[in-house]
Parts: C-alpha cells; sequence; structure tokens
C-alpha cells in the first residue's frame, strides 16, 4: 500500500510541474543539482507509532522509509538535500505525556546507537492527542505523525517543514501571506501545491545559503 502511495505521489508531482509551466510557471524549477547535504537519520518510533503503524521492525520501518524517500523528494525540488534511513529503533513517552515542546526537551533521546552511521536523530510519535506537531533543533528532530487525512502526504509536509528548521527557515505566523508554503501552519493544504511542497522566497533563500555553506556533522 505504501508503494502505491508514493508511486501515485510522483504522478501527482509530474503532472504538478506540468500544469504549472502551462499557468506561467507558478511553482519554482526543480533542483537538477547532485545533493550536497547528506541527513542520514536514525529514526525512533514509540508505542503509539508500532499500533498505528506497525512494529519498529516490520512494517513500521516500511512506513519510516516510505516517509523519508518522500521527504527527500519532495526537499530536492529546490535543495540538494539527500536523506536516508540508517535504523530504526524505539522510545518510549510515558502516559499523559502530550506536550510537544516538553516531550523534545525531556523525553527525545539525545544519541542514538554507535554502530548506526546517522548525523541526525527523528523521534517519531503516533499519539495522536499530542499538540505541537514538531520540533526541531540540530541534530535531533521530534515529529507527530499526523491523523487527519491524508495522513501520509500531511506527515511529510510537517518532516520537510521540521528538516527545514534545520537550514534556518523560520516559520510564517500572518495569515495573510500570499505564498502556499510548508513553513506556514495556517495553510490548511500544509504548503502542498500540486504535489509538491513550496516554500517561501525568504526561508528558501535561508536554506540555500545554509546549505552552501554547509560543513560535514
Amino acid at each position: 500500500m505504501a508503494r502505491v502511495w508514493l508511486w501515485a505521489t510522483a504522478i501527482i508531482i509530474a503532472a504538478g510541474g506540468v500544469l504549472s509551466g502551462c499557468a506561467g510557471g507558478g511553482l519554482p524549477p526543480v533542483v537538477r543539482q547532485r545533493p550536497t547535504v547528506f541527513l542520514t537519520a536514525y529514526v525512533v518510533v514509540d508505542r503509539d507509532f508500532a499500533q498505528r503503524f506497525g512494529e519498529a521492525r516490520g512494517k513500521g520501518r516500511t512506513t519510516v522509509n516510505n516517509w523519508l524517500a518522500e521527504a527527500e523528494r519532495q526537499l530536492q525540488t529546490q535543495f540538494p538535500v539527500s536523506l536516508t534511513l540508517a535504523g530504526v529503533g524505539t522510545w518510549s513517552l510515558p502516559p499523559g505525556a502530550l506536550d510537544g515542546k516538553r516531550i523534545f526537551q525531556k523525553y527525545v533521546p539525545s544519541t542514538w546507537p554507535a554502530r548506526a552511521p546517522a548525523n541526525c536523530l527523528i523521534a517519531i510519535t503516533g499519539r495522536k492527542g499530542v499538540y505541537w506537531s514538531g520540533i526541531s533543533q540540530w541534530p535531533r528532530l521530534f515529529l507527530k505523525a499526523q491523523a487527519a487525512e491524508p495522513v501520509n502526504e500531511k506527515t511529510v509536509a510537517m518532516l520537510c517543514h521540521e528538516i527545514s528548521h534545520w537550514f534556518g527557515a523560520v516559520d510564517i505566523n500572518d495569515a495573510r501571506f500570499p505564498e502556499r508554503t510548508v513553513m506556514n501552519y495556517r495553510d490548511a493544504r500544509f504548503g502542498t501545491v500540486s504535489g509538491r511542497i513550496v516554500w517561501d522566497q525568504a526561508n528558501r533563500r535561508r536554506m540555500q545559503q545554509a546549505i552552501a555553506a554547509w560543513k560535514p556533522r
């Protein structure tokens, strides 16, 4: 099923590029550069995630890998960034933990197994009641798997959002902002236009500058 979703998304992305070109090039052009920043993520999932998507060593791992693959595809429409999976482990949240900021500060692991060739960590919860859907501070990232349909599309958009903060992107809080962008939580479409995630111009410049100056970590 996950493969079907990725295949369908690829078709939508391709169609979106054609349609935007006919409409006068509303979407930024796709980057054709080789990746210069390589993010290798060790991902940890909690019990709530396993109940919704499957165990970390089974279907859950496939789900995580598909999310990362689609996030990489979306990032590469604008930025030379590679995102690969180094491994999947588990983490735990105590009952009643719902504050995303507190979860990031207190419960998200600060390290990962030395055997995993990773340079960053992504902690995912499947707990639907958590508020504040994501927080990131290099090299760690906290992500709440979305509950509203389409779950995969919205979760990938939020993952791209948090990764963007690693490269200096900032949140947009102006509801009047004219561009449809993943950096604006108030956009009901989560910044997805014609199957592609769109970054506003200011954040795109910030990220491009950070990526140009990025050094292996």
